[in-house]
């Protein structure tokens, strides 16, 4: 399908998602003994060789929002610049450290960097990394992935700031916990509080620089 463009510029682009490890095994140790959360987001579009993607992250804490800030200290960090074939990945592996840290970790090509958090007391084990803050579908003919673990995609704008992940407690809903409720319901993060009472989240914006 052709990529819509405005003037010589394109205005989007398709990344796709894997969730857990490739390995059915090991993807239940992980998640379901070590309790470790897995993403695999990609990108290839031979359009952005050289281009950054740009992650920023804020913390909101019952409904006050922290200072945004980089993901990675140097906005033009090799870590985040797609590679001369257009393309860029990253995997992010998210768990409770300890009884008061929770950490997301992000695995570049070239490196990593890692961001812990405080918990909402006794919550720690309930935190969640949400992908489907955003349309996620199937991919038709995507390579890679398994039965077991289908490849998704979504289309993303480019030069707009957009959330890609949430790092959040889940919303009460009296007989359940609910995660997938909150991040589709197309609330915009900043009135998660007021809506949802969610004590604490994380909201990671991305990107993609077209300069």
């Amino acid at each position: 399908m052709p990529i819509p463009t405005i003037g010589n510029a394109p205005d989007s682009t398709t990344l796709r998602l894997t969730t857990g490890a490739e390995n059915l095994e090991l993807r239940h140790l992980m998640l379901r003994v070590l309790q470790i959360e897995q993403q695999r987001l990609t990108i290839h579009d031979p359009r952005l060789v050289g281009k950054q993607f740009h992650l920023t992250f804020q913390e909101y804490r019952n409904g006050t929002p922290t200072p945004e800030k980089e993901l990675v200290g140097n906005k033009a960090s090799r870590l985040t610049q797609f590679d001369s074939t257009g393309t860029f990945s990253v995997e992010v592996f998210s768990r409770q450290v300890s009884e008061t840290k929770v950490e997301n970790r992000f695995l570049f090509v070239n490196g990593m960097t890692v961001k812990a958090f405080d918990v909402v007391p006794q919550k720690g084990d309930l935190y969640s990394m949400r992908t489907d803050i955003r349309p996620f579908r199937r991919a038709q003919g995507a390579v890679g992935g398994s039965t077991n673990n289908p490849v998704s995609e979504a289309r993303l704008p480019l030069s707009v700031k957009v959330p890609l992940l949430v790092y959040t407690l889940p919303y009460n809903g009296g007989d359940y916990l609910q995660w997938c409720t909150v991040a589709q319901s197309q609330v915009p993060v900043e009135q998660w509080y007021k809506r949802f009472k969610i004590p604490h989240f994380v909201v990671y914006n991305l990107r993609i620089d077209l300069k």
